[in-house]
This record gives C-alpha cells, sequence and structure tokens, in this order.
C-alpha cells in the first residue's frame, strides 16, 4: 500500500529521499487515522485527493488574492509613467548607455554614475 500511491520521483540527493520517505508515511499513518476517528472507509485515493484538494485550497486562494492586488496596480499606472520608463540617454554624462533613472527633483535622465546615494537625484542639481 505504501507503494502504490507513492510521491517518491527520481533524485540524486538523499535528503530529498529521506523528505519524500516522510511525506508517504505521513499521508498513510494520516489515511489510517482518518478512518479510525470518522468511521468513513474511503479508498486510500479518495483521501488522498480529499487532502491534496483541502491543502491546496488555502494555497490557491491566497494567490488569487495576491494576483488580484497585482493587476489592480499594474491597471492604475497611466501613460505618462509608461513614458517616463522609456529608455533615453543621461542627459550630463552622453554615453552611449540608455538609462530609466530620473532625478526625483527636476526630472531629467540621468545614469548611475551621475547620481547621488539612495536618493536618485542629479549631483548638479542641488
Amino acid at each position: 500500500m505504501a507503494r502504490k500511491y507513492s510521491v517518491k520521483s527520481g533524485s540524486r540527493r538523499w535528503p530529498v529521499h529521506v523528505f519524500y520517505n516522510i511525506l508517504d508515511l505521513a499521508e498513510n499513518n494520516s489515511w489510517i487515522l482518518y478512518k479510525e476517528v470518522t468511521d468513513k472507509k474511503p479508498s486510500m485515493r479518495e483521501y488522498l485527493q480529499q487532502l491534496i484538494e483541502v491543502l491546496r485550497s488555502a494555497y490557491i486562494h491566497k494567490k488569487k488574492k495576491k494576483y488580484k492586488s497585482d493587476t489592480q496596480t499594474k491597471a492604475d499606472t497611466t501613460e505618462e509613467s509608461a513614458q517616463m520608463r522609456k529608455r533615453v540617454h543621461c542627459k550630463d554624462f552622453q554615453s552611449r548607455n540608455k538609462t530609466v533613472d530620473t532625478c526625483s527633483d527636476c526630472k531629467i535622465t540621468i545614469s548611475g554614475k551621475c547620481t547621488k546615494y539612495i536618493k536618485r537625484s542629479y549631483s548638479k542639481c542641488a
């Protein structure tokens, strides 16, 4: 019975094999306990399908919630912010490298060499 519904897969690392063995033991033990406590007699396959649905439902719900919030924030961006992300040459250094960074004070494009530490401000702007 333990090998019929195993979660094992091929791996060369022994900790992975140990983890899969622990999962197999946990699923078998939980099935036996479920049968004893609830007086229901589901097959191992039915029980595992129910267990999988219960365990993944919280994860899927959380993931859908995060996806909805991400799409709402992306939808809130305007065309102006999309144009601000356009890659252009640095105004001061005039190198061939392109940048998306702008000075937070005067809004001109600057490269990393022309910026002060964390706040993206133009060194000649201060």
